[in-house]
């Protein structure tokens, strides 16, 4: 193997590790804003998080995939917090 195609691979794996990662952020914002169009009144992270799945029972974690996902929501606007609640807009 030559070191123009060993570089060339090293370059593909971020990509496509990029691509893969925007992938599932934008299918975890799909299925959040679905869960959140179920409920109107909104719901918190937790609540959202074991509704989605996207729950994870590591103690150290929990929650955080759930609260991440729904603070870039909140970032851009798409969702509102009231309180402790999640809901759109």
């Amino acid at each position: 193997m030559s070191v123009s195609s060993t570089r060339e691979q090293e370059d593909v794996v971020p990509q496509a590790l990029n691509e893969q990662g925007a992938t599932l952020m934008h299918r975890a914002i799909e299925i959040m804003e679905a869960a959140l169009r179920e409920h109107p009144a909104g719901l918190t992270a937790s609540e959202a998080g074991r509704l989605t799945g996207l729950y994870l029972e590591v103690p150290a974690q929990r929650g955080y995939i759930a609260w991440t996902i729904l603070q870039h929501l909140l970032d851009e606007k798409r969702v509102i917090k009231d309180g402790r609640r999640y809901r759109l807009p």
